[in-house]
C-alpha cells in the first residue's frame, strides 16, 4: 500500500508541475472486482476479503479528484467501487466493453482527468491492451485480486502502464 501512496504523490506532483500548454494525459487506474462470494453463481456480491479490499481502495485512493468511476453491470464491480464512490460522494457509471468506441468517448469527455475503471479477470486487461493499442497484457489468474494499472495517455496508443500489486 506504501508504493501506491509514493506513486499516487509522485503522479499528482508530474501533472501539477506539467505545461499547461500540452496536451494534459488522461489517467485511468484499472483494477478487477475485489474477491467475490458464492451467494449467486451468475452475479455474486464481494464476500468479507472483497469488502475489506473495496474499504482499502477507498482509503488509499479518498484524496484523489477523480473526473469519473465505471464499473460493468454486476453486483461485484460495483460493490468494489462504493466505497471509494462514496467517500467522493461520485456516481459509479456503467461501461461495455464492447460497444465500438466506448473507450475513446470515455477519453474524450474526461480528457485530463483520473478515471477509476472496475472490471473483471479478462475485461480489464483487454481494456489496458485497447487503450495502448496491444496485446501485451493477458487475461488475470482467477485468484488474482490485487493487480491494478495504472494508464497515463496522451492519445490512444501513446502512453504509459504501471502494474502496481495492492
Amino acid at each position: 500500500m506504501k508504493n501506491i501512496f509514493t506513486i499516487c504523490i509522485a503522479f499528482l506532483l508530474f501533472t501539477a508541475c506539467n505545461d499547461k500548454t500540452q496536451v494534459q494525459p488522461t489517467s485511468f487506474i484499472l483494477m478487477r472486482h475485489a474477491e467475490k462470494g458464492k451467494n449467486d453463481p451468475r452475479d455474486p456480491s464481494l464476500n468479507e476479503k472483497g469488502k475489506q479490499r473495496a474499504e482499502a481502495i477507498a482509503d488509499l485512493f479518498g484524496r484523489t479528484t477523480p473526473a469519473a468511476l465505471y464499473a460493468t453491470p454486476y453486483k461485484r464491480t460495483q460493490e468494489t467501487l462504493m466505497p471509494l464512490a462514496d467517500s467522493l460522494n461520485l456516481a459509479i457509471l456503467t461501461y461495455d466493453l464492447n460497444r465500438e468506441h466506448m473507450i475513446e468517448e470515455i477519453i474524450e469527455k474526461y480528457q485530463g482527468g483520473l478515471i477509476f475503471i472496475a472490471g473483471h479477470s479478462n475485461t480489464t486487461p483487454a481494456l489496458v491492451n485497447r487503450l495502448m493499442g496491444n496485446t501485451e497484457y493477458e487475461t488475470l489468474s482467477e485468484d488474482d485480486y490485487s493487480t491494478m494499472f495504472w494508464v497515463t495517455l496522451t492519445e490512444m496508443g501513446n502512453g504509459h502502464v504501471q502494474v502496481i500489486r495492492y
